[in-house]
């Protein structure tokens, strides 16, 4: 759904439910609903690197066969699940993401004497970075100067120890209009405005998550954000692969979503 990952017991109409037009990934409300809680009978399993299905027999599978001697694989097309036991088929497990590009907003806040710092809209590609290395390697935190009592900073932390990462963290940071602290691999903003809005996810690593308007962001922006979240908790291995890091089960979801 455009909110993660949900079991089909706890779908709405109100959902938006991800959909294949045309090669086009899409979100939209379902026209119905099916759910079987008392089902007893076969199921078919299929376990791959990138899928993993468990299904009725008569589910309709979105595949691809092979065609003549020169194993041409056809367009994918339905076929019954019951129908390609045992035999050799390729999965459809990409679509084109044809959002236009999004522009997010750092909410507005009231300070307690009743000055109002307005929503900005940040550069979004900078942004995008900064989310990206953030979610992967940050948190918040609120501290207080021993020589100013009533002096209470709101902290913005990412901690980062590889030099090209570093060097693109105080890029974007110079580029989104903040000042920061750098001690040691930790970088420090403090900024009561962003870390109003940084504190809603930092919720600890096992508990971390994509926010909702991830998933209005254009092909482009997603492909900017999920490189930086990969530049500062994961890896590219020699043969083109490439891991993501994270104790978080939602966040994994999300990811591969």
């Amino acid at each position: 759904t455009s909110t993660g990952w949900k079991s089909i017991k706890d779908v709405s109409k109100n959902d938006k439910v991800a959909c294949l037009k045309n090669d086009n990934l899409v979100y939209e409300n379902p026209t119905d609903l099916h759910h079987y809680p008392d089902y007893k009978g076969k199921m078919y399993h299929i376990k791959t690197q990138q899928i993993d299905l468990l299904v009725t027999p008569n589910h309709r599978m979105y595949t691809s066969k092979v065609y003549g001697r020169n194993k041409i694989w056809l367009d994918h097309n339905f076929e019954l699940a019951e129908d390609i036991i045992g035999k050799h088929r390729k999965y459809k497990k990409n679509a084109c993401n044809i959002n236009i590009d999004f522009q997010f907003e750092i909410p507005k806040i009231v300070y307690n004497n009743g000055v109002i710092c307005e929503a900005k809209k940040p550069e979004m590609n900078s942004w995008l970075k900064f989310f990206g290395l953030w979610i992967a390697e940050g948190w918040t935190s609120t501290s207080f100067d021993k020589r100013y009592p009533n002096s209470k900073s709101y902290n913005i932390v990412i901690c980062q120890c590889k030099l090209r990462v570093r060097k693109v963290l105080e890029e974007v940071i110079k580029k989104l209009g903040y000042n920061y602290t750098q001690s040691d691999d930790k970088f420090m903003i403090n900024n009561k405005q962003l870390y109003t809005y940084m504190s809603l996810h930092s919720v600890g690593a096992p508990n971390k998550s994509l926010p909702e308007w991830t998933w209005k962001l254009s092909q482009n922006q997603c492909r900017i954000l999920l490189e930086h979240m990969i530049m500062g908790d994961g890896s590219y291995n020699k043969s083109g692969s490439v891991r993501y890091y994270t104790s978080s089960i939602k966040l994994a979801d999300d990811v591969i979503s």
